[in-house]
């Protein structure tokens, strides 16, 4: 049985949990259907004041495919594709300050306007009757708001409070007017009825572009759909239709950021060529001069086939030369522009005539790649942000390794050049004896010649390059205009259910709170739970005393059962001298009311009835009661003993057989220092040499301390506690009480429990009651 019981208690939530729950709810019923009507109708107002809140979203594309193969050839060339396939930049771009601050510069959303009503404030973005143009001189007045009220169709006012000052004016539509804050224009719709305007509360608050570059950067989202290199834009509003103007054209300030770069790609390209062109165009003309001046002089017409041989050979040197120098040129200024190139300028020519150098070619991509990155990566971060320095380094090392390249280069097309000029002296020895003004005539045509193909060459590139800037487009685009998701906040139908819902849970919360604080205990079962002390048993409630004292002391009824099997508690209920023959009781309260000296009698006379000797004696001097239940004389009494003025043996009153009285006698003004008498241990030792029981009807101990002095004077001490005022506190007091004063001997009677509570115990038996080793039994009459 023991077992048993320590494996239940082990239990987490045990049966009697959720039956003092549902006490806990059942006492409280009216807070569930009190707190759910409350919460409802603050759910109601709660969903009138907030304010909405939408969001919109746009999908935009990074790389597109949209291109001829000329023109990727040309953005291949300088990294383009891979530049724009960093998503990571790219969000960093679209969630710079600038490009916001950019987009909005294209927009009106300097002006917020309201309407004021009873109980909340709703913002309007369009169908005001009338629209404001101000321009704020001081910056204070920003965020603030400002009423504005129609007076009729020629006038209006202005109210709002700066430094603490509240400032009003009237101004005229339709003509600009300045203040010390402000210059300001307002006009009047033509399509609205001004006199349903009149009266109406409008505000307007003036917005800084700070205040909204702050907050569409914290309220824009910007994520990579997963596995593409698609941006999903995502901006939350109160006013949709402004969520969804501002996404349109950010999304077109970014397309046209993106495509500035193309065109500049392009147009450096087409610089340079032209620059190459001119330079080209002047050799042939001198060339062309030269040719036209050795014909006219010599009247050359042909050169015999041998020094064609010669010059041939001679000027296929001369043009590998010339090759060599050209490419010589064209890395010193390659070099130039390696060493002075800015982040502002960071677009080389796109041809060089190094064709043949791969190394160097995907060199100057990749050295160009960084420096776009470098551009862009200045648009999201601050100069001394880890990226950006580890970026400038990468760039250095690369300008360097290029500068390196460069350098070796030059000395070996220079070293080119001395070759080919031996070269050129040694065929310039085999034609000596060609006829001079033949031989300049071939040299003439042979560089005329060269020149015509650089000039080719030149004109095919910037045909092309024609081309592919006629074939731009953005390499991002929007595949998905911005629309409205929807309210992203609760919806009105949930929103009031939830509210319910916390009704709910704070009727539970407080039902259980309750009774926590102020449970009041009404059973065996639970003051036995929350308490140490041997439950010697409990009483029934009932309706007068007076009718108790002679029929129901005798009958079968529950009542007289419970005054039996108190008894037996008492009898196996062990004291402080248990050798003694005299069992001693005190029987006490805490509050007046809880039926001490009903206990009191009641059990002196079912002792007696067992044929015991009991003494009842009350030592209640400051409001006696025994004497008016027992309707007993009470001119004399307890108070004349202890005062010392009569003889125990004249005050002592038999009731019924086997049951002696001392009832109080005279009201005492003296008490408590009554009782502290030696003659008390007079009655005790009395007591023990002629009676079986003494019980001690004393004083409530939270409200007089006569009790705990007489505590000291008996084997035990049994408090009553009634379930109208017994609770834990009552519990805790008691407690520590008996900690204080020392008190061995302890049992608790719980008096009138309810007949619907008392069927529980007329199930189950007592066993609750004195269920710490002391039996249980009745004794039959």
């Amino acid at each position: 049985m023991e077992s048993l019981k320590n494996n239940f208690s082990a239990k987490i939530i045990s049966f009697n949990d959720f039956k003092w729950l549902l006490k806990a709810v059942s006492k409280s019923w009216y807070f569930f259907l009190l707190f759910p009507i409350i919460f409802f109708f603050l759910g109601l107002y709660y969903k009138h004041k907030i304010v909405p809140n939408y969001a919109s979203k746009i999908e935009i594309l990074l790389k597109s495919n949209d291109v001829y193969d000329y023109q990727e050839n040309i953005y291949s060339n300088v990294g383009f594709y891979n530049y724009y396939g960093d998503v990571t930049n790219q969000i960093r771009i679209i969630t710079s300050y600038d490009l916001i601050e950019q987009t909005l510069s294209k927009l009106d959303f300097s002006k917020s306007y309201f309407i004021e009503g009873r109980l909340n404030t709703k913002e309007f973005f369009n169908g005001m009757p009338f629209d404001i143009s101000i321009n704020i001189l001081d910056n204070n007045l920003y965020e603030k708001p400002i009423d504005f009220k129609i007076l009729d169709e020629n006038k209006y006012s202005i109210s709002y409070e700066l430094q603490g000052e509240k400032v009003i004016r009237t101004h005229h539509f339709d003509s600009t007017e300045i203040s010390v804050d402000y210059s300001i224009n307002s006009n009047l719709s033509k399509s609205f009825n001004i006199e349903n305007s009149i009266g109406i509360n409008y505000k307007v608050v003036i917005h800084s572009m700070n205040y909204w570059v702050r907050r569409i950067l914290s309220n824009l989202k910007v994520n990579n759909v997963e596995f593409t290199s698609i941006l999903s834009l995502e901006l939350n509003d109160e006013v949709p239709i402004r969520s969804k103007i501002f996404l349109d054209s950010l999304a077109q300030v970014y397309i046209n950021y993106t495509i500035q770069n193309q065109f500049k790609i392009n147009e450096n390209t087409l610089r340079y060529i032209n620059v190459q062109l001119d330079e080209v165009v002047s050799i042939m003309d001198s060339i062309e001069y030269d040719l036209q001046n050795v014909r006219d002089k010599k009247g050359i017409l042909d050169i015999d086939k041998e020094s064609n041989e010669y010059f041939r050979d001679l000027m296929t040197h001369e043009s590998l030369k010339r090759q060599l120098k050209l490419k010589n040129k064209s890395l010193i200024s390659l070099k130039d522009y390696i060493l002075t190139v800015q982040d502002e300028n960071v677009i080389p020519p796109s041809i060089f005539i190094m064709d043949d150098d791969i190394y160097l070619d995907q060199s100057i991509s990749k050295f160009y790649q960084s420096q776009l990155k470098k551009v862009d990566l200045k648009y999201g971060v601050k100069k001394e942000h880890q990226d950006l320095l580890k970026l400038n380094e990468s760039i250095a090392n690369q300008r360097r390794d290029i500068l390196n390249y460069i350098d070796n280069t030059e000395k070996a097309l220079e070293q080119k050049i001395i070759d080919e000029e031996n070269e050129i002296k040694h065929f310039k020895k085999l034609v000596r004896n060609v006829p001079k003004s033949e031989r300049e005539l071939e040299a003439i045509n042979r560089k005329l010649e060269v020149s015509e193909r650089l000039y080719t060459f030149l004109l095919e590139k910037r045909a092309n390059t024609y081309i592919a800037r006629s074939g731009i487009i953005p390499q991002t685009k929007v595949i998905e205009k911005a629309r409205l998701l929807g309210r992203i906040d609760n919806d009105s139908e949930s929103l009031t259910y939830l509210f319910i819902l916390f009704g709910l849970i704070a009727a539970l919360i407080l039902s259980i709170l309750k009774h926590l604080v102020f449970n009041k205990i009404e059973t065996i079962t639970e003051i036995s739970s929350v308490s140490d002390f041997p439950i010697l048993g409990g009483v029934p409630l009932i309706d007068m005393e007076e009718d108790v004292l002679l029929a129901e002391i005798i009958s079968k009824s529950n009542f007289a059962e419970s005054l039996r099997n108190i008894r037996t508690s008492m009898s196996f209920f062990n004291g402080n001298e248990t050798d003694n023959k005299l069992k001693s009781f005190l029987i006490s309260s805490i509050h007046p009311g809880e039926g001490k000296t009903f206990m009191s009698v009641n059990l002196s006379r079912i002792i007696s009835r067992t044929g015991k000797k009991v003494l009842l004696v009350d030592f209640d001097l400051h409001k006696p009661k025994i004497h008016k239940v027992l309707k007993l004389d009470t001119k004399i009494g307890n108070s004349n003993f202890l005062s010392g003025s009569v003889s125990l043996n004249d005050l002592i009153q038999e009731f019924e057989e086997n049951l002696f009285v001392l009832p109080c006698g005279v009201v005492p003004p003296n008490p408590s220092e009554l009782v502290l008498s030696d003659r008390v241990d007079q009655i005790i030792e009395y007591a023990k040499d002629n009676f079986d029981y003494l019980f001690l009807d004393t004083p409530p101990v939270g409200y007089v301390s006569d009790g705990l002095y007489l505590s000291s004077k008996v084997n035990s001490s049994i408090f009553v506690m009634n379930v109208k005022k017994a609770n834990n506190k009552g519990i805790a007091f008691i407690e520590d009480v008996v900690k204080k004063n020392k008190i061995k001997s302890v049992g608790l009677i719980l008096n009138g429990i309810k007949f619907k509570k008392w069927s529980y115990y007329g199930k189950y038996g007592y066993g609750y009651g004195y269920g710490y080793g002391y039996g249980y039994g009745q004794e039959k009459e």
